[in-house]
């Protein structure tokens, strides 16, 4: 039936009749005819917004408030790696430079002598000549020039004995050279920053794990982690010596090893490759941030160098690392941030996602 009356004749119609008989024997009225309401089509949703690169800037920005919320925490951890690898990075420092530097010394010494002893004893007896001084004046001032003379053959020879050739200085450079970077590039830096990984996971997630927490989660994934570092460190080691710009960029390709190791459970040459995949695109933020902790390096070691003399390099290193321990944090902080950062923007990592690799690094 009609759901509305005819408007002819008042009644109602069977559903299907198409004018009203009541009005006409043969045709009748027509009747209305109900229109189809138009069809509206779904309207094509919008794309999702690609998530925003966060700027440099901003990362340290981040890094420092997380830095000044929990100061003693981060610093903590930092030291735990930090002082006992200094500590044995700065014997072996001292032990490859203390003959370098005892050497630079002794020719040091070598040229106040003959600059300022030699021109002495030179202008007196010259001046015993021109005024006429009596013979045993001057046989005494001959006999200070010829001491002087010998004391500077005797010290000629130790300076000699002490330098032991200029390629042995050189090697001993590198040595050093070596030493440093691996231990900065091998042990402290990859600790440091996998500590501070798990950390900054764990406050970006509102815990309060602490210290202990984040070492012990470390300690989980520290064979692999160690495994993975070593070989990346020898690399970055050889790099610097090889003129310093091949071990930069390799720096800055393995930046992200600590935090892929630990969250992503990838390890050796697959950890590698993943953080060279993930910092290409990135490079130049990622370069950034290794140029910050570059400068605050030198900074550390410039203070350092202002009250500690060269001649004692075993405790300009411990005093120059534990400066930089102070101002580490803060951008190895912001380099976690930007390895979440570009997780998020390129793989749409978020904090459900960061949650369950964190959990899955308890369960280990």
């Amino acid at each position: 039936m009609a759901e509305t009356p005819c408007p002819h004749c008042g009644q109602s119609h069977d559903v299907a009749a198409t004018t009203c008989p009541t009005q006409h024997s043969t045709t009748g009225a027509p009747l209305p005819r109900a229109e189809a309401a138009p069809s509206v089509e779904a309207a094509p949703s919008a794309p999702a917004p690609q998530p925003t690169a966060l700027g440099v800037f901003d990362l340290l920005k981040d890094a420092y408030g997380l830095y000044r919320r929990h100061a003693r925490a981060v610093l903590v951890t930092c030291a735990i790696a930090f002082v006992p690898a200094s500590l044995v990075k700065s014997c072996a420092y001292a032990a490859v430079t203390v003959p370098q530097v005892t050497a630079t010394a002794a020719v040091d010494a070598l040229k106040n002598l003959q600059t300022e002893d030699l021109q002495a004893s030179q202008r007196a007896l010259q001046e015993a000549y021109t005024q006429h001084a009596d013979a045993k004046t001057i046989q005494r001032l001959q006999a200070d020039q010829t001491r002087l003379l010998e004391e500077v053959g005797r010290r000629s020879m130790l300076a000699t004995s002490a330098a032991m050739g200029s390629f042995t200085a050189f090697i001993l450079g590198v040595l050093g050279t070596l030493i440093t970077t691996f231990f900065v590039f091998g042990i402290i830096v990859p600790l440091t920053n996998g500590a501070l990984t798990i950390f900054v996971a764990d406050a970006t997630l509102g815990g309060d794990g602490g210290w202990r927490f984040a070492w012990n989660l470390l300690w989980h994934r520290i064979g692999p982690l160690l495994m993975t570092v070593f070989p990346a460190a020898c690399l970055i080691a050889f790099g610097f010596i090889m003129f310093w710009i091949p071990g930069l960029v390799l720096g800055l390709l393995f930046a992200f090893v600590a935090p892929v190791v630990l969250l992503e459970g990838k390890r050796g040459r697959y950890a590698l490759r993943r953080s060279i995949d993930l910092v290409g695109p990135d490079w130049l933020r990622v370069a950034l941030m290794i140029v910050s902790l570059a400068v605050l390096n030198v900074v550390a070691q410039t203070i350092v160098a202002i009250f500690v003399p060269r001649s004692a390099p075993f405790i300009g290193a411990v005093l120059s690392d534990l400066v930089t321990m102070l101002f580490l944090p803060l951008p190895v902080i912001a380099m976690v941030l930007l390895y979440f950062d570009i997780r998020r923007k390129r793989e749409g990592f978020d904090d459900a996602r960061l949650r369950v690799e964190l959990d899955a690094l308890k369960a280990v």
